[in-house]
């Protein structure tokens, strides 16, 4: 990468560059953009195949590889580098985006399986003393699941992550907007359930953990160390 950066042409106005030097660990950075930027052109390419022919999609293995190797190739040597700043920027924005769509996708999961569940209710197995069923209870069973693990998540970050304020005003933060979540969906709102709500807070919690544990300053992030 280094030679590359001194004799490609595309390098040339790299953000990498202090003076008359490069720093290694940015030019690797880059280089990584530039080939995640080829790997989005190839499976754009190849969403564009298999919509023009379906023959695309169980075959032309040997054109794929040239398709993918060409894009690697006009990445690395020829897309100049103020442009795979800009793509950068505009992947942690679709990043962020497809983090909510996500959320959304797991939320509409979580209303489903509760819904099929409870219309199965009384179909599998005797109603228990308590008055629930055996899929009732398997419900109750995954979600208590689902919030012990955000619970020892939480535990662990402000134990672990708690040497910088910025990280331990995260976790806090989202300590009380899982609780906040919890308590509107099942006081205010007519479907609320368990399982959507656990589900939702496990999921926040494996966000914030895949955030803090990518802090590139080694005091704030204890994996670095």
């Amino acid at each position: 990468l280094h030679h590359l950066a001194e004799h490609a042409k595309a390098w040339e106005n790299t953000s990498c560059k202090l003076g008359d030097d490069y720093d290694a660990e940015c030019l690797g950075q880059e280089g990584v953009f530039r080939i995640n930027l080829a790997v989005v052109a190839f499976f754009a390419s190849n969403w564009l195949g298999c919509k023009l022919s379906k023959q695309w999609h169980n075959a032309l293995w040997i054109v794929k590889m040239v398709f993918f190797l060409g894009y690697c190739a006009i990445t690395l040597f020829w897309i100049p580098s103020p442009f795979v700043d800009d793509y950068v920027w505009a992947s942690r924005v679709m990043a962020a985006l497809y983090a909510v769509a996500l959320m959304v996708f797991i939320i509409e999961f979580a209303y489903e399986v509760n819904d099929w569940m409870v219309d199965q209710s009384g179909d599998w197995g005797a109603p228990t003393p308590c008055g629930l069923d055996d899929n009732l209870i398997v419900l109750l069973c995954i979600s208590f699941v689902l919030f012990a693990a955000t619970l020892a998540g939480i535990v662990c970050l402000f134990v672990f992550f708690s040497e910088c304020a910025t990280t331990t005003a995260f976790v806090a933060m989202t300590l009380v907007l899982c609780v906040a979540v919890c308590a509107t969906q099942l006081a205010l709102s007519e479907s609320g359930n368990l399982l959507t709500s656990s589900a939702v807070c496990a999921y926040g919690v494996f966000v914030l953990y895949t955030a803090v544990s990518r802090d590139p300053h080694a005091r704030c992030n204890p994996s670095l160390r």
